[in-house]
């Protein structure tokens, strides 16, 4: 079966998980305008003497009066830089490993076989590739175009039902693009990382994400069995690396699945984490006090940086 076919996938529904995400881009969005004004209006305080002039390198030149007022400023200004080179290197790193999986996968790849009946009835012609590997390995990578990914040692640890619920489970991934999503909110809880918030949102997204996999499948069967036996073979074996653009078979969310297959109430899988919490809205206060009342900056002169040396040395 050739890979490089893309039939138009039609979107399943995914209500709640996409409530999670949306939440997460709006209140990034919200974030980073909140960090950028912040940004703004301290690199533009005004003078103290009512001079009226904006000068962006007035803010780095402290005086003896206002030394702690600068030094929170450098480290505000510390943290935005840090923050969106980690994500930019987050991002390039993805793209890089997701480009180097897929190479080595290329030449890992076998006829579908026995999996292309299977796969036309489930819609899947030309996004599901087999890889000559005994590591048990299914996952949907890809940005642009996903794909299913399955791994021979996989087909050969499953039953025909339990190869049929894997691959829907994998199917829900790929018609909700799930692999760009997570990427995105990788990028996001990387960029923002002195906001824990966001990251507990991201982990929230990925195990609701899983869950609602789970029951795409066992919608479509009719009962659990299948993914109920997906998750008892494979719960002994060692989980890899984590996968660019990995969308199934979140180890996170391996015990909220279990769990809701039981029966068990998973819509507290958001654990409520105080330290994180207390972070969060410390760090948002500090934001909103940058807006509303920034920091003042003083005249780039030779005074203020002898006056400050000669007070920093006694």
């Amino acid at each position: 079966m050739n890979c490089g076919a893309w039939p138009a996938m039609p979107r399943e529904k995914a209500v709640h998980q996409d409530r999670t995400y949306k939440l997460l881009i709006v209140t990034s969005f919200a974030a980073a305008a909140l960090l950028g004004l912040a940004l703004l209006r301290t690199a533009l305080a005004d003078c103290p003497d009512g001079c009226g002039e904006r000068m962006l390198m007035c803010l780095f030149v402290p005086s003896e009066l206002d030394l702690g007022t600068h030094l929170m400023s450098y480290s505000f200004f510390g943290a935005v830089l840090l923050s969106a080179a980690s994500g930019v290197l987050l991002w390039r790193r993805q793209f890089s490993g997701f480009h180097r999986m897929t190479m080595n996968l290329a030449r890992l790849e076998v006829p579908t076989g026995e999996l292309a009946p299977l796969a036309r009835r489930l819609g899947l012609e030309g996004r599901l590739c087999v890889v000559d590997s005994e590591t048990p390995l299914s996952f949907c990578a890809g940005f642009r175009r996903p794909r299913i990914y399955v791994s021979r040692g996989m087909v050969a640890r499953l039953n025909a039902e339990e190869l049929e619920a894997l691959l829907i489970h994998e199917r829900h991934h790929l018609a909700n693009r799930v692999p760009l999503k997570i990427l995105t909110g990788r990028f996001v809880s990387s960029i923002l990382f002195f906001i824990p918030f966001f990251r507990d949102l991201f982990e929230r997204y990925i195990i609701e994400e899983e869950i609602a996999a789970d029951e795409s499948a066992i919608r479509q069967q009719g009962h659990q069995r299948g993914i109920a036996g997906i998750l008892e073979k494979l719960l002994p074996q060692q989980v890899p690396d984590p996968v660019p653009g990995l969308a199934a078979g979140a180890t996170g969310a391996l015990t909220f699945r279990i769990d809701h297959l039981l029966g068990k109430e998973t819509g507290n899988a958001w654990h409520f984490h105080l330290f994180h919490t207390a972070i969060s809205v410390a760090v948002t206060t500090f934001i909103l006090a940058a807006i509303l009342h920034p920091s003042t900056a003083h005249h780039l002169t030779v005074g203020s940086i002898s006056g400050w040396l000669h007070g920093s040395l006694g």
